[in-house]
Formats: structure tokens, C-alpha cells, sequence
């Protein structure tokens, strides 16, 4: 039976669930704000893979973490790479490691810069059409000259719904270049061929030369009600 008062002072022990709310109490509902038992809620972000490491990496390989239960996904890296000058590049997988290198890749990225004279500029940072790789980042200091680059990450539809048959990547990127400017701005990604069956089951980045290190990544599923 439910108390009108409950006064704590007295009370020992566990106080029963029918005396904080009304409705029912079960491991699918919480106590809302309104002093009621409601269904939880759905909604969420849930974490499929993370990594962290100290060492230097040829790439940073995300596998067979996409499938028909999401749609969207985020990815958020923080890394170095340790050769001055070098890029970072994007591939989707299909199976396991096995990448997509077919010459599909349409990217386009722009830039928000300052250097340190303190002046500031508002550009295309890079593009390509038909290339067997997606640029995300130029020209890159190395780890010796730098703190932290980061990769924030909007995958769509990976795994390919029955009605669209193209995967696509968005995001925002900030990096330091090996000319000491600060860069930041946003990318998408496309892959021009292929049909609703070629599914991906995940990515890769990897430096034009040297390796990526000192790299942590979060990927998470975007899961609706």
C-alpha cells in the first residue's frame, strides 16, 4: 500500500517502489519527473567499438561494426601522425579489412584557418572526383609539433536501406598543419557506384606516410524510439 507522508526519519530499510510513484514499477520503465512510472525511453546513442593507443599505427581500422540495426552512426577520433607533410585519407570496408579502392570517392572539404601572423582565411581546403580515396586532411604537423587533430564523423546508411542504395560520410575536422596553421571546417564524402546490395561493414583512415598515433576513438549506433 502507498504512504500519503513518508516521514524518513523513521523509515529503515527499502522503501517499495509503489511508495515513489504512481503506475507500474519493472526493469522496462523509470520514474519520471511527474512521480510516475513510464516506459524508458529508446532513444540513444549506443557505443559499438572504442580504441585507445600509444602506438604507431599504419591505420586505424573500424570492422564489421555496421548492420541493419542503424542507419546512423557518429565516430569521434582525437590522433597524431608522426611524418611532417602527410595526409590522412578514408576508404570504406566491406568484410572484415577488405577495402573499397574503386576510383568512386567524391569528396569536397572546406577550411577555416589562422596563422600565427594572426591572419585568417575562408577557402576550399580540398576536393576529388573518381579518386580510390577520400582526403580528410593536408599537409599535417607531426606529432613532435602538435598536440591533438580530431575527427568528428556523421556515417548514413552504411549498410544500405531497400530504398537508397548510396552510403554517405559528413563531419567536422580541426588540425594543425606542418606551416603552423590552425584549420578547421566540415567534409562529406561520396561513393559514386555500386548498388542497395554493396553493403559496408566499416571504415579506415590511414597517413599518406608514417603512422597515426597517440589515437583514441568512440564509435557509436544512432538508435531511434
Amino acid at each position: 500500500m502507498a504512504f500519503t507522508t513518508l516521514d524518513l526519519s523513521k523509515q529503515s530499510g527499502v522503501v517499495e517502489t509503489d511508495n515513489l510513484g504512481s503506475g507500474t514499477a519493472s526493469s522496462s520503465t523509470v520514474l519520471y519527473g511527474d512521480k510516475t512510472y513510464k516506459a524508458e525511453p529508446s532513444g540513444n546513442h549506443v557505443l559499438l567499438g572504442q580504441a585507445e593507443s600509444s602506438s604507431n599505427d599504419s591505420i586505424i581500422s573500424v570492422e564489421d561494426k555496421f548492420s541493419t540495426t542503424y542507419d546512423f552512426y557518429v565516430w569521434h577520433l582525437m590522433w597524431l601522425q608522426t611524418t611532417d607533410g602527410s595526409d590522412t585519407r578514408f576508404r570504406w570496408l566491406t568484410s572484415g579489412s577488405t577495402e573499397v579502392n574503386g576510383s568512386h570517392y567524391v569528396y569536397t572539404s572546406d577550411r577555416h584557418e589562422i596563422n600565427s601572423s594572426a591572419s585568417t582565411s575562408h577557402l576550399i581546403d580540398h576536393s576529388g572526383w573518381a579518386q580510390s580515396y577520400a582526403l580528410l586532411a593536408n599537409s599535417m604537423a607531426p606529432a613532435s609539433e602538435t598536440d591533438i587533430h580530431t575527427l568528428n564523423m556523421y556515417l548514413y546508411n552504411p549498410y544500405k536501406g531497400s530504398h537508397i542504395i548510396r552510403a554517405k560520410a559528413f563531419g567536422f575536422k580541426s588540425y594543425i598543419r606542418t606551416d603552423n596553421v590552425y584549420r578547421g571546417g566540415t567534409f562529406t564524402i561520396d561513393y559514386k557506384s555500386g548498388t542497395g546490395s554493396d553493403t559496408y561493414s566499416g571504415f579506415k583512415v590511414w597517413p599518406s606516410s608514417g603512422y597515426m598515433t597517440n589515437y583514441k576513438w568512440q564509435l557509436y549506433g544512432i538508435k531511434g524510439s
